[in-house]
Formats: structure tokens, C-alpha cells, sequence
């Protein structure tokens, strides 16, 4: 019997033994498997940071992309602005000298319009004054003849007015042109009539 039970605690042990190195094979492997598993999500985990980093750089380039065609987009902005600004300020000029050359042209017109009344009243008055002067010549020829002859009819009579005339007809001669005085030295005849209405025109007015 103690043999038996030798035997029998023999068997347990080796039955244990066998077990245990069961045991361990099962939980080598075990964690052999685990550790693979742990080195393939490592793997993937870098590899997930890899694509992430690229993926953050993409992401970095394209926001500098976008950043500068929003700068691009605002300098354009700016320059449509000025120019826009520009032609606002070219046009607000060129109207008012559109405004500048039409109240000139209208002023230049109105000139021209006061430049020929003036001259068509000039025209006026020098008619006037040529009849006038004209006048004054054929009634100085009048006195004249009129004096000659109050001074034939009259030798002694009347001396201070015939004086008086003479020295008005003297002093009228003084005024006039010379073609009117080489006028006057070849006269023809005068009426008596007119040339005695020319002495009370003289003397009265």
C-alpha cells in the first residue's frame, strides 16, 4: 500500500507537472499572441500618425493656399477700389469741365452778342456823327455866306454882332479838317434864305 500510494502521488505529481507545463505553453503563447497584437496596433497606431501628420500638413498648405488668395482677392479688391474711386473722380471732373466749357461758350456768346450791339451802335453813332458833322459843315457854309451878306447890306450897322459871328466862324474853323476847309474856299453859290436861317441858328441855337 505504501507503494500504491507512491505511485499514485507520482502520477498526481506528473499529472500536475504535465498541467503546469500546459499551463505555461498556453499563457507563452498567449502572450506571444498579445504581443503581437500590441506591435501591430503600435504599427497602425504610427501609421494613423503618420497619415495624420500628412493630413495636417495638406490641411497647412491649403489654408496658407486659401490665406493668400484671400490677400490676392482683398489687393484686387482694394485696387477695383481706388480705381473705381478714380473714375468717379476723372468723371466728376470731366463734368465739371464740360459745365466750365459750356458757361464759357454761353459767356463767349453773349460777348459776341454785346461785341455787335457795341459795334452796330458804334456804326450808329458814327452815321450820326458823319451826318451831324456834315450838317454842322453845310451850316457853317451858310453863316458864312449869310455874314458876307449882312456885312454888303449893312456896312455900318450891327459892328458887335458881325464881329461876334466872325470871330465864331474863326473859332468853328479851328475844328475842322482840312478837306472841309479846302471845301469851304471853292463853295458855289448859297440861298440868301438858308444861309440867314443858318446866322439865327448859329447865334440862338
Amino acid at each position: 500500500e505504501p507503494f500504491v500510494a507512491a505511485r499514485k502521488a507520482a502520477e498526481q505529481a506528473e499529472a500536475a507537472a504535465e498541467q503546469s507545463a500546459k499551463d505555461a505553453q498556453a499563457a507563452r503563447e498567449a502572450a506571444t499572441a498579445a504581443h503581437e497584437d500590441a506591435v501591430a496596433k503600435r504599427k497602425d497606431a504610427e501609421k494613423q500618425h503618420k497619415d495624420a501628420l500628412a493630413k495636417r500638413k495638406t490641411a497647412e498648405s491649403e489654408r496658407t493656399k486659401q490665406e493668400k488668395l484671400k490677400k490676392k482677392a482683398e489687393d484686387s479688391r482694394m485696387k477695383a477700389e481706388k480705381s473705381r474711386a478714380a473714375a468717379e473722380s476723372a468723371r466728376a471732373e470731366a463734368a465739371q469741365s464740360a459745365k466750365d466749357a459750356e458757361a464759357s461758350r454761353q459767356d463767349s456768346d453773349q460777348k459776341e452778342k454785346d461785341a455787335i450791339a457795341s459795334r452796330e451802335a458804334a456804326e450808329v453813332a458814327a452815321d450820326d456823327a458823319e451826318v451831324a458833322k456834315d450838317k454842322s459843315f453845310h451850316d457853317f457854309q451858310l453863316a458864312e455866306e449869310a455874314l458876307e451878306y449882312v456885312k454888303e447890306v449893312n456896312e455900318h450897322a450891327c459892328l458887335g454882332m458881325i464881329w461876334w459871328i466872325e470871330r465864331s466862324l474863326e473859332e468853328a474853323k479851328k475844328t475842322m479838317s482840312p478837306v472841309q476847309k479846302r471845301k469851304l474856299e471853292g463853295r458855289g453859290h448859297v440861298s440868301i434864305r438858308k444861309s440867314m436861317s443858318a446866322v439865327r441858328s448859329l447865334m440862338f441855337g
